[in-house]
């Protein structure tokens, strides 16, 4: 089975349980042990607080097999990690399929 977590530093990432995710709270002294390693082998994706984007990339970063995806907590964060995510897909697919299209109406 596939396990999606999210990771951050304020409670409020419990509501997360609510539509099935497995949630963690973040402190300084219990980053490296966050996720256990059985439960790493079953991960697929990580969703993760701007606020600790940093710690979770060198945590993570030797995990190929886990998508490590920023998610904004903060209104003043919305759009910030979509420049990320765009560079991401291109990266991994050699194409932007995330570019904007406009239709024009006649």
């Amino acid at each position: 089975m596939n396990k999606i977590f999210v990771l951050s530093n304020k409670i409020e990432v419990h509501i997360f349980k609510a539509i099935g995710f497995e949630t963690r709270v973040v402190s300084n002294e219990n980053f490296k042990d966050l996720i256990s390693n059985d439960e790493l082998k079953e991960t697929a994706i990580i969703y993760f607080d701007l606020a600790i984007k940093e710690k979770v990339y060198e945590a993570y970063k030797h995990y190929d097999r886990i998508s490590l995806i920023p998610l904004p907590f903060k209104s003043s964060e919305i759009g910030k990690s979509e420049d990320g995510i765009r560079e991401l897909v291109k990266k991994s697919v050699g194409v932007d399929l995330l570019w904007e299209v406009t239709y024009e109406t006649k």
